[in-house]
């Protein structure tokens, strides 16, 4: 699996490598990756893999993370939380 290589993976290969690395009470639901490029500022692959874009995205868009980590996040509503801020 080169999970940790490449971005885009498969919606179950993300799957099976949160389910490794989860433990008891604490179940990993996504994965954040970044360093992709996209004109929106963020995207959302499966229901798994969130990225958010400094590169590659003009200015207005340019997207960044801020993460309460006591909260609990999903990949398909980071963006709605509040977590996802603009560079500029």
């Amino acid at each position: 699996m080169d999970i940790l290589t490449s971005y885009g993976q498969t919606t179950e290969d993300v799957d099976e490598m949160l389910q490794r690395v989860s433990t008891d009470g604490n179940e990993l639901k996504f994965v954040i990756h970044g360093h992709d490029r996209d004109e929106d500022g963020y995207f959302i692959e499966g229901e798994n893999q969130f990225c958010p874009v400094i590169f590659g995205a003009p200015d207005a868009n340019k997207r960044f993370l801020v993460l309460d980590l006591s909260q609990r996040y999903d990949a398909l509503t980071l963006a709605e939380s509040g977590a996802l801020r603009h560079l500029y």
